[in-house]
């Protein structure tokens, strides 16, 4: 089962949940990222490696060009991509990935503590 991602990069904006997103401080990158990473989980969770692949792929270019490096969902990006890797045999690859993510979150904890 192929599960398609297009209909979530191209959200209607005057959608419900976008609205709601909207209305509660969210932005629409924010929501775009949140679908992708569902959809990801979606089509893992139905043995679709590829799809998870493309949707957690495309939500890291959105965390990568549209949040800071201190916000936590770039690290979630790169640890799904890893999952996918080690699931895959590529346990090499898989470890830079968490690595990379790890070093994210500790970026995204110092900033949080700084702001309290």
């Amino acid at each position: 089962m192929t599960m398609s991602v297009l209909p979530i990069l191209v959200s209607d904006p005057g959608d419900s949940e976008m609205r709601a997103a909207r209305a509660a401080g969210w932005g629409a990158w924010d929501l775009r990222w949140e679908r992708l990473q569902e959809a990801g989980n979606a089509c893992h969770d139905a043995g679709d490696r590829a799809g998870a692949a493309r949707a957690w792929r495309r939500a890291g270019w959105i965390g990568l060009l549209f949040f800071s490096t201190a916000d936590p969902r770039r690290a979630t990006s790169l640890a799904n991509l890893a999952l996918l890797d080690r699931l895959a045999g590529r346990a090499a690859r898989a470890q830079k990935r968490y690595a990379k993510a790890r070093r994210f979150w500790k970026i995204g904890r110092a900033s949080c503590r700084e702001r309290v």
